[in-house]
């Protein structure tokens, strides 16, 4: 069994001091990214199978300049689940094409995690600062960013991974990923 995933890679257009220091602090290893379709166990026997698929979903959804503009600019701060999201907002062109993924590879709904069904239902794209955090760092961290945030950056590629298990060397292994290009 592998773990597969879709997920937009995010160029930032600028990386400000206290994003970089944050992501220092909190040992944030993943690229910046903005997850389409969710994590979901399959077969490795699958994996050609999908792959095709996502192929023929991207070749029929056009996309200007083979680029997706972002602007994020809404903070959350959870202390309960202990994460920090900066959240783009009116990104119609972002919400399109996940929906379209999604219905592309319909078939692969064996989620990791129940939330994340949800999560891919109730699409809101976002970056994530950072994450498993207590709620005493939850507060620390949220005083290194900024009053009103804001990060612009654009995806070009899309990702499709595939993991045996959720960790720092699967999930920033290069060999896992199947890069195509908007």
């Amino acid at each position: 069994m592998k773990i597969m995933a879709v997920w937009g890679k995010v160029l930032l257009k600028n990386e400000p001091d206290w994003l970089l220091h944050l992501r220092e602090r909190n040992n944030n290893f993943y690229e910046y990214h903005v997850t389409l379709k969710q994590p979901c166990w399959i077969d490795e026997s699958q994996l050609p199978k999908i792959e095709q698929q996502l192929s023929d979903c991207l070749a029929k959804f056009k996309v200007l300049d083979h680029s997706i503009e972002l602007n994020f600019n809404k903070l959350e701060v959870d202390e309960t689940d202990g994460i920090i999201l900066l959240f783009a907002r009116n990104q119609q062109l972002i919400a399109s094409l996940q929906k379209e993924i999604v219905s592309c590879l319909a078939n692969y709904g064996n989620y990791v995690s129940p939330e994340s069904e949800e999560y891919e239902a109730n699409f809101r794209p976002h970056l994530t600062l950072a994450f498993d955090l207590s709620p005493d760092e939850v507060k620390s961290v949220s005083n290194l960013i900024p009053n009103n945030p804001v990060l612009n950056g654009r995806i070009t590629q899309l990702v499709l991974s595939a993991v045996k298990e959720i960790n720092p060397k699967e999930a920033t292994n290069p060999s896992n990923f199947i890069i195509y290009s908007l």
